[in-house]
This record gives C-alpha cells, structure tokens and sequence, in this order.
C-alpha cells in the first residue's frame, strides 16, 4: 500500500508513525525548551551563556565521537540477512563509537582551559570540564542505545528510552541546580548522568545482540562511509558552536545567553519538523521510484511549508510574551533573536523535501559543499555584524547561512537527480507570513494585538483552504 498507493494512503500512513517515533524523536530537543525557565531563574545571565557555550561545544563533539557510524549501521544493517553479521555490524558501530568518543573526551580535558577561556570566571569551571568531557561518551551511548533499537524496530524499547533520559534529565536539572545549587555544572552533569544511565540500560537490554564482543570482523567499508557524515555533522552543529563563540568574544557571556534564549525558542521550528521528518523519511525512500511520487513529495512539501509557517507566524507574533513568560527581564533581547532564527529554520526544513535527489543519487558529498558554503556565509556575516549589531547581528548571520545552504543544497539535488519541485508551494506559506509580521509590527500596542488576531486567522484560513485544495487533487 505504501509504495504502490495513491497520495492519501501514504498521507494516512505517514500521520500514522508520526504519533510514534515522530513524537519521541521530538521529545529530547524539546526538553532543552521546556528547561528554558529553570535555569533562567536559577542561573544568572553569564552563568547561562557560559552552559550555551558549554553544550554547543560538546554537541560538536559527539558528533565527532559518533563517527559517522548511526548513519552507516542504518546503511549495512538491512544489507545482510544473516543474524550473526548484523550483530557484528551492531557489534562495530558500538566499538567505533567508543574509542572514538573516548579519545574525544580526552581531547575535551586537554583543551579544556583554552577551548572555554571566557568561561574561566565561572565557579567550579575545573569540574565542568571534567563534566562536559564525560558527557561526551554517555550521550553517544545513549544515541547508540536509540539508534539500533529505531532500526531494529523495537519502538516500544525506542521510547520508553526517550521518554526516560528526558524525564531524568529534567529531575536532574531540578536537584544539581535549583536543590544543590551548582550553577553551570549542575547543568551539564544533568545531562551526562542521564545519558549515561539510559546507554548503560540500553546495553544490558541489547546484551544478546553482540554489543560489547570482541570485535574480529572488522569492515573498513562501514568507518569510511561515515567520514563524510562526520563532516557533514561538523559543519551543521558547528555553526551552533561558532554564533556563541563569536558572542562571547566580541559581547560577552551575557549576549551568548540572550541568544542562547531566543534559539532555543526558534527550535521549536526544528521539533516540528524532526516529528514530521521521522516518519516522512522512511516514506520518501520507499517510494521514489513509482511515476506518482511526486505528487506525494509536492503535497509533502506543501503541508509541511504551511504548518512550519504556521509555527513560524506564532512564534514572531508572541515572541516577547514567550520570552517574559520564561526568562527574567534581562532575556528581552530573545524575542528578535526567535524571528531571525525562525526563518532560516523553516527554510533549512523546507529544503530537507526539496533536496531529497542528493540521497536518492547517494551524493552525500553535496551535502558537505551545502553546508561548507552555507556555513562560510554565516561566519563571514557574524564577524562583520556582531561589533554593530550584537545578538540581532549574529541571529541575522547565522539565518542567512542557513538559507544558503538550503538553496545550495536544493540546486545540487535538481543537478543529481530528476525530481522538479513546485518550489513555489513551498516558499509561498513563508513569504506570506514574513510579510505578516513586518506588518503587524508598524502599529501601536493596543492595535497591534487585533491586527495579529486578523492575520493570524487569515493566515489559518489560506492554509486550510490550499491544503484542502491539494488533498482533494490527491
């Protein structure tokens, strides 16, 4: 049905797994939201720039430490039938993974003092090295545990994994920073013993799947399919790392952690989106080669840019009451931060429909010169603007990396694979709505409340009527 049906069938299926993985796999970044309001209150300003800065770097690093080898296990896993060689390929990507994130962590503890040298004022800055190295390795772990058990279709084991590292995440935050008092490290170590608890489980759980044997198989093919993916993941988490560093430099911990605020609310755009994605994918392999696909790709993407607009129009609309409701007054700079960011999300989500060509040709390769473009883009714009235009400048740097690197991304995928899209469904949703916020931002107080209440409506109302319009040309 999924592959031979029409459009709608495959819409049912889609909206059936999204409630499943889609929502578990959306639960981890959104802990990091809903822990906004926690550590805003309990940590000061520049106790809080320095964690942003912290968990960027250390989001570099697990991608690094995970080697490529998430992507390489979904690659080989489904190549064999035979059991004892998918344990060893099982057997492999854990293997690699740790002695990768190890070595990662002992690098993290070596340049520690120079890699967080705005951070040195901080208390107890010796251990939140310490901490964030040992992070490293647990929260790789933990993305192994939920990567074989995704593609091993043990989904019940998936998330009740998920929904326990965000449930002891949360409790952590509340005892080592609000209970304990530990500041930034309390922060950090609550992600780290989450992380670690769950890999520890998951391994016992996985025992008899060949996890932690002898590895005497060893395939050189699945560590260099990785390298690219290590890259790729270098490039895309590193402009995370790069905006707050950037921050930090030229306008302090202070700025690192207004920004820090309003990304964080941006990414609500990237929730979203990951929940439809995690279930979209699995259906946009599996049926590029029938002569309707298309029609499925365009409706895809013509849901996914109104919803995302949707989202978008939301979150500019009552950015500053989101803000006031879950930072202090110190915080008010975020709301222009979540509009600016806001943008290149939904365009970065929008090309990740449209560029689908470059994994049907299996170019990963492209994807590297989309993201090497768009990230140089995003730097040289961040260094020019943060001086004169602080948290604004860089928010404003790092959108337009991002739209770059979606439009490089889209143009290499229209060079590699035939697939045409109606580009137009997909940009039409966001042009409308930027428009609307620029509009309901010219007027007073009292009127402006109204005037978003009428746009907002009909913004609803064109969605509704144009996602009807496609639904019935399914």
């Amino acid at each position: 049905m999924l592959v031979a049906g029409t459009t709608k069938s495959r819409v049912r299926y889609l909206l059936n797994d999204i409630f499943l993985y889609g929502a578990a796999s959306a639960l981890v970044p959104l802990v990091g939201l809903i822990a906004v309001p926690l550590l805003t209150h309990r940590l000061t300003v520049a106790e809080y720039g320095a964690f942003e800065l912290v968990l960027s770097y250390i989001g570099v690093a697990v991608i690094i430490g995970g080697a490529g080898q998430d992507s390489a296990f979904a690659r080989y896993y489904y190549d064999h039938d035979n059991d004892d060689r998918r344990r060893q390929i099982i057997n492999q990507a854990f293997w690699t993974q740790l002695v990768t994130s190890l070595l990662l962590s002992f690098i993290f503890i070596t340049i520690g003092y120079s890699l967080f040298e705005r951070v040195l004022s901080i208390s107890n800055f010796q251990l939140l090295v310490y901490c964030a190295a040992l992070s490293i390795p647990s929260i790789v772990g933990f993305n192994f545990v939920r990567n074989v058990l995704k593609w091993t279709f043990l989904r019940r084991g998936y998330v009740l994994a998920t929904f326990l590292y965000a449930g002891l995440v949360l409790v952590g935050y509340y005892i080592s920073v609000v209970l304990l008092g530990l500041g930034p490290l309390g922060a950090v170590m609550a992600q780290a013993v989450g992380a670690l608890t769950i890999a520890m489980g998951g391994l016992w759980t996985l025992r008899n799947s060949g996890v932690g044997k002898y590895a005497d198989n060893f395939s050189l093919s699945m560590a260099k399919y990785g390298i690219p993916y290590v890259l790729l993941g270098m490039l895309s988490q590193g402009v995370r790392a790069l905006d707050k560093t950037i921050l930090v430099k030229v306008n302090g911990l202070e700025a690192a952690a207004i920004y820090g605020v309003g990304f964080k609310i941006a990414t609500f755009i990237l929730i979203v989106e990951s929940t439809f994605n995690m279930a979209w994918g699995p259906v946009a392999m599996a049926i590029h080669k029938e002569k309707n696909s298309i029609d499925t790709y365009n409706f895809a993407l013509g849901a996914l840019a109104w919803i995302l607009s949707s989202v978008f129009l939301l979150l500019s609309f009552f950015s500053g009451w989101i803000v006031s409701i879950i930072a202090p007054s110190g915080y008010v700079g975020a709301a222009s931060v979540t509009v600016i960011i806001c943008i290149g999300f939904v365009m970065q989500s929008l090309a990740g429909i449209t560029a689908v060509g470059i994994e049907l040709a299996k170019k990963p390769s492209f994807l590297i010169l989309s993201w090497g473009l768009g990230v140089g883009a995003a730097t040289v714009l961040m260094v020019l603007l943060a001086p004169t235009m602080g948290t604004v400048g860089v928010a404003l740097g790092a959108s337009a990396g991002l739209i770059v690197e979606s439009i490089v991304r889209t143009i290499c995928a229209y060079a590699v694979y035939p697939f045409r899209f109606r580009l137009t469904s997909g940009l039409k949703p966001l042009f409308i709505a930027v428009c609307m916020v620029a509009v309901s931002s010219f007027h007073g107080q009292h009127f402006q409340m109204i005037l978003k209440i009428l746009l907002g409506l009909s913004f609803g109302v064109l969605g509704y009527t144009s996602l009807r319009k496609n639904w019935l040309r399914a």
